[in-house]
């Protein structure tokens, strides 16, 4: 029997806690399911204001922390959350630097905020802290994207200076490398690395500090969240600057591609649903439909037409510029859009934000396109139990979630064949059997309105539409058929750490 872990997840969001998106997701349900494995977990993000506890106590991990920055020493507290999880939720608390309405960006400009250096310097140097304080061993550290890229950093420097911090292995996973974390050489200040790890063979990065390019070079592997993702990084198109880098690693580079907590998103029993349904049973499906044109004020006679549903970040990585030219197109395929999605972006002289061009296109067209900004869970589940079809047209993504709830509810995704996307989803051709959505390559428009012109032909034949959504629905994309690769890759590292740490026999 292998080996139980104990293991610490390094976040900077944990979903339901203080979440964006798909990191948070991951952060949550990965630590869940390596906790029903039996390992022993233990996350730790920072205290945000708007952290979500509901009635959940705190209580305080040992004295209070004295974190020394640029000179000056910042105080703050280690906490435990009591969360009735398996896995614990431990919380770096700095009101200064956390204390605010946003966990990166401030709402204020639309930009990050401008002390992110400083803020996520804190919290790394407190997830040592707790590492050197805790009185026990973690056989793995596993940290996510940049914002806990410096605890690889600072393990791998400063693990002469306690025990505990030389035992662990550790992994580093890039959620999407398009975020690198890179910060002006004045940033340094806050890191107290040594002078010499800003060389290009470490944390320089273009004139700056790079933190991820730190994280990928100073664990012991790097993970990434799909396997085509994995290969497309170690390119310039996918890996944006960090192509070498990745290369770099290559033989300690892996992808996995997440799953999809399939208790919060179940047909049969989402509290969020007009009605719930299953693969042999859809009628409650229709009622959803009829329930999602309500939510957008849409009118009740469009629920025969194909209704489409968008979900997610209001950027160019998701593909806004190619649905906004192609949306008068889908009106005339007989196509109702529902858009939720969130943006802190601002119009400018130049530009307008994806915010406004999407409210616009509901100006144009108000009895055909549907539009709520911001960040609203509920409608989340409603358009994805309604919609009959999820746009995930992204210029690349690492994983998506969203396009695997889709097809868990029986809702065809139309993706294009780029990172996670590509493949967790069988596209659509004649003759071929199996097809779980539909798929292009071209990062074009003309593209996506091909895609969503079959898609709009397809649905009008009700046999062999019930037939893709039959096929969608027997997917299995959960975190169980996913932890264990997990496993095993923490295996092989925590063994070949502990080998390479063996003296050699004379």
């Amino acid at each position: 029997m292998a080996k139980k872990l104990r293991i610490l997840s390094v976040c900077s969001e944990v979903t339901p806690y203080a979440t964006t998106g798909g990191l948070g997701d991951v952060c949550a349900a990965l630590p869940g399911a390596l906790a029903e494995r039996g390992h022993q977990v233990d996350v730790i993000m920072p205290a945000y204001q708007t952290l979500k506890l509901a009635s959940a106590a705190t209580e305080a991990l040992g004295d209070p922390l004295a974190i020394h920055m640029a000179g000056a020493t910042v105080a703050g507290r280690l906490l435990e959350a009591k969360i009735g999880k398996r896995w614990r939720l431990l919380l770096v608390d700095q009101p200064e630097y956390f204390g605010r309405e946003s966990l990166y960006v401030d709402p204020a400009t639309g930009r990050d905020y401008a002390d992110n250096a400083a803020r996520f310097a804190f919290f790394c140097k407190a997830v040592i802290e707790w590492l050197a304080r805790a009185g026990f061993k973690y056989d793995i550290v596993h940290a996510h994207d940049w914002q806990t890229a410096l605890v690889m950093s600072y393990l791998r420097k400063w693990a002469g200076w306690n025990e505990w911090l030389a035992a662990p292995a550790t992994l580093f996973t890039i959620h999407n490398a398009g975020f690198e974390g890179q910060f002006p050489t004045v940033d340094g200040r806050w890191f107290d690395l040594p002078t010499e790890a800003y060389n290009v063979d470490e944390l320089e990065f273009h004139g700056g500090w790079g933190l991820s390019k730190g994280g990928i070079l100073h664990a012991d592997w790097v993970s990434t969240v799909s396997e085509r993702y994995a290969k497309e990084i170690q390119t310039e198109e996918y890996g944006f600057r960090l192509a070498g880098v990745f290369a770099k690693r290559v033989d300690r580079l892996v992808g996995i591609a997440n799953g999809i907590d399939t208790k919060a998103w179940d047909p049969e029993t989402d509290p969020h649903l007009a009605a719930h349904f299953n693969a042999a049973r859809l009628d409650g499906k229709a009622k959803c439909k009829h329930a999602l044109l309500k939510d957008f004020g849409l009118p009740a006679e469009w629920s025969r037409r194909p209704v489409l549903g968008f979900i997610g970040r209001l950027t160019e990585q998701k593909g806004l510029d190619l649905i906004v030219p192609i949306a008068e197109d889908l009106v005339a395929h007989g196509y109702i859009l529902t858009i939720l999605g969130d943006s802190q972006e601002k119009d400018t002289p130049t530009r307008k934000s994806y915010k406004t061009q999407l409210l616009d296109l509901v100006a144009r067209f108000p009895e055909f396109v549907g539009v709520r900004i911001g960040f609203d869970e509920p409608l989340a589940h409603r358009i994805q139990a309604g919609a009959d079809m999820l746009l995930a047209p992204s210029k690349y993504e690492p994983c998506g979630l969203v396009q695997m709830c889709a097809q868990r509810y029986g809702t065809i995704p139309v993706v294009r064949a780029t990172g996670g996307l590509d493949d967790t989803v069988k596209g659509w051709s004649k003759g071929a059997r199996g097809a779980n959505g539909f798929k292009f390559s071209d990062y074009q428009a003309e593209a996506l309105l091909k895609a969503l012109a079959d898609a709009a032909d397809l649905f009008t034949d009700a046999k062999r539409w019930r037939k893709m959504i039959d096929s969608a629905m027997a997917l299995d994309n959960s975190w169980e058929t996913r932890v264990g690769r997990y496993e095993r890759l923490y295996q092989k590292i925590v063994k070949t750490k502990q080998e390479a740490a063996q003296p050699a026999i004379a």
